[in-house]
């Protein structure tokens, strides 16, 4: 049970505890019930940066490229926009590359899955699914721009962010960083954030307006 001086209680979705992190940026920024865009959402609570934010009242976007998590995602979050399509820099086709029915570790980047196979054996590629593919830009244009992205797609971070974060400007991002965090660090600073936090494996970086200083 939470503790009454808990501002936010004492439930986490995340992974690294990334969610809690976020309530009290948006309290910072007084955003209180904003929108979101999950790409690679993967589960509607499982290891979710966003469940939270749907719990206290957020909607927005969830893109999953994996159909098998589909139904769970129109079951629990019914006032989402819930899209099985996969995520790159121009709409299209992609092969999705498949260790199991469910695991986070697919992949449109074969590269990706193959080192994963490699370090862990007991895996491989059971099955490979032709995907249709959009451009996130394409989603900020039809559903307009968020005030939080949450990416995690499995290698094609950085080029889908380089492409899309030109123009149009999430608040606050948070991606996975892991083994790279100064390439992405770099990435975002010259699209304008800076970064606010770094868990064990996801930084979280906020949009400056530099044009104002």
């Amino acid at each position: 049970m939470a503790h009454p001086d808990q501002a936010f209680g004492d439930k986490t979705y995340s992974q690294f505890g990334e969610d809690l992190v976020l309530l009290n940026v948006f309290h910072r920024l007084g955003i209180e019930k904003g929108k979101y865009f999950d790409v690679g959402a993967h589960h509607p609570h499982n290891i979710s940066n966003t469940a939270l934010l749907y719990d206290r009242g957020w909607r927005g976007v969830c893109v999953e490229a994996n159909p098998n998590h589909i139904k769970a995602f129109e079951e629990a979050r019914p006032e989402d926009n819930i899209l099985n399509v996969g995520v790159g820099t121009i709409t299209g086709e992609m092969t999705f590359y498949m260790i199991d029915q469910y695991s986070g570790r697919n992949s449109f980047d074969r590269a990706v899955v193959e080192r994963f196979v490699a370090e862990h054996p007991e895996f491989k590629i059971t099955e490979q699914k032709s995907v249709p593919v959009v451009s996130l830009e394409s989603l900020f244009i039809h559903f307009g721009t968020p005030d939080f992205l949450s990416i995690d797609i499995e290698g094609l971070d950085y080029d889908v962010l380089a492409h899309s974060l030109v123009w149009r400007k999430p608040k606050v991002v948070c991606v996975e960083n892991h083994g790279k965090e100064i390439m992405f660090d770099d990435l975002l600073n010259r699209l304008g954030y800076g970064k606010i936090f770094n868990t064990v494996a996801n930084g979280i970086y906020i949009y400056e307006d530099r044009s104002r200083h």
